[in-house]
């Protein structure tokens, strides 16, 4: 079964199962991109309490106790798509390099918003590319998206090259925040 195949399959078993559009998983190349887990936990605060990873977030501390909730969040209200927003593990090899963030907006149902962060060790190795472009495939072919949306801090001019190299078009830069806000349409 190729990528989109397998995407197709899932979707369909756990959607028939449910009755509600829920996340099974991605299978890309290289990576697995599913829900946030329980071992999920100690990997993500290895990584998104380091300096060079907090410099372009909107946390300044990142603690055990933020992951744990973080995932259990996640645990306990799955992604459906509809009114609610998701973390999503990123695998290589079965070890967790990096995450997603999917926001679905409330006054558009059609558009969400995209947010990504990758261990600094696997930075520059195109894993964020081929999980955010496999995502985006999933959002715009599954959950029927039209519009999705990115913000990053002024400075991360990798992530912003990012975007760029995915189709996302800059719209607007908040000054009040320091974001540059991207988009793109289905």
């Amino acid at each position: 079964i190729n990528g989109k195949d397998r995407m197709l399959f899932i979707y369909k078993n756990i959607s028939k199962k449910y009755g509600v559009h829920l996340f099974g998983f991605i299978q890309t190349k290289r990576l697995r991109i599913r829900p946030l887990e329980e071992r999920d936990i100690y990997p993500l605060y290895e990584y998104r309490h380091l300096d060079e990873i907090k410099r372009y977030q909107s946390w300044d501390d990142y603690s055990i106790e933020k992951a744990t909730e973080l995932v259990r969040r996640n645990t306990m209200h799955p992604f459906t798509g509809y009114f609610d927003c998701g973390n999503f593990a990123v695998e290589y090899h079965g070890e967790l390099i990096g995450d997603l963030f999917i926001g679905v907006n409330v006054n558009n149902q059609q558009s969400v918003s995209i947010g990504y962060t990758f261990h600094p060790a696997y930075h520059h190795m195109g894993f964020a590319r081929e999980a955010v472009s496999a995502m985006i495939d999933y959002l715009f072919m599954y959950f029927k998206k039209n519009e999705i949306d990115a913000y990053v801090m002024e400075g991360n001019v990798a992530s912003m090259r990012l975007l760029i190299s995915l189709g996302f078009q800059l719209i607007d830069y908040d000054e009040k925040y320091g974001d540059y806000f991207f988009r793109l349409l289905k």
